[in-house]
């Protein structure tokens, strides 16, 4: 880190530049830059008793108000001292961008070499080649990031539209080279079977089934058997889930139809009917007996 006379020496070193209003554009008026000039000597009184936190939200309090060197470079410094050397190294290359006369400019150099060789740094390549995303920073398809990282627990998310976000826990040492490979996996989507009798069974082959008249299960993306079944009928197709979708799929079946029973019992009666009919037919038209002189009584039928 730094030492306390150091820290003195680097404040007045750039105390200087607060002297000269021209260099306080964004400042609207007077007030602003007296309000920025004593949130600036708070901020630096902060850093003297190491209280780096603090001095960081003063120091960009006073930026806001009215941005001059002296404030990004003790910002830079309190920076360094919560140990964010990435926001330190950025703000001191900002820096850099500006008119410093050459032992200002020394001093930012310095600091950032000590910065620049405290922290880390990743080499992050992901695979497919698709566009993706480290935290809130964009990357082009197929781009090899290499990412200055903070000394200490690190956590990032790395993310691409249809792919599951991959979460990155990294024990990071000072001065450390990591490097990592990351294999995205495309996000899940839904299968969701429907059916508009609750008795039917619906099927996602491999996966699940149950009765009833809904069956919902999240998935990866793939090719996936569908069955339903209700009595003796029976529903079967094959459909693609892919990244991300909702994938409905309306497996009703026709519950049996009732009108074959009821036509035999119909039959039944008819024929009941028809044959108790053809008895009272042949009784109510049978011939009478007749008399014949040889034989007798003689009963035709």
């Amino acid at each position: 880190m730094f030492s306390f006379l150091r820290v003195i020496a680097l404040c007045g070193l750039f105390f200087a530049s607060w002297s000269v209003r021209a260099q306080c554009p964004s400042a609207t008026d007077a007030e602003s830059v007296a309000r920025a000039r004593q949130l600036f000597r708070q901020g630096v009184r902060a850093i003297e008793e190491g209280r780096y936190t603090r001095a960081v939200r003063l120091l960009r309090q006073s930026e806001a108000l009215c941005e001059v060197p002296a404030t990004s470079f003790n910002l830079a410094l309190a920076l360094q001292g919560i140990g964010d050397d990435v926001s330190a190294a950025r703000v001191l290359r900002r820096l850099l961008e500006e008119e410093l006369v050459p032992d200002q400019r020394a001093q930012v150099m310095a600091l950032l070499d000590e910065v620049s060789a405290h922290m880390a740094t990743l080499r992050i390549a992901v695979r497919p080649q698709v566009p993706f995303r480290v935290g809130e920073q964009s990357y082009g398809a197929g781009t090899v990031v290499q990412l200055p990282l903070n000394v200490g627990q690190q956590h990032l998310v790395i993310s691409a539209a249809g792919f599951e976000p991959r979460h990155l826990d990294l024990e990071v040492r000072p001065g450390a080279s990591l490097s990592e490979s990351i294999e995205l996996v495309p996000s899940r989507g839904i299968v969701e079977l429907l059916a508009a009798n609750n008795d039917t069974l619906l099927e996602i082959e491999g996966v699940a089934a149950a009765h009833g008249s809904r069956l919902r299960r999240e998935l990866r993306p793939g090719v996936y058997r569908l069955r339903s079944r209700l009595g003796d009928r029976e529903r079967r197709v094959t459909r693609e889930l892919r990244a991300g979708e909702i994938l409905e799929v309306d497996m009703s079946l026709e519950a049996p139809r009732r009108w074959p029973r009821r036509m035999a019992i119909v039959g039944a009666i008819v024929g009941v009917l028809a044959a108790g009919s053809l008895i009272v037919w042949r009784a109510t038209s049978r011939p009478e007996p007749t008399t014949d002189p040889v034989w007798g009584r003689v009963d035709l039928q």
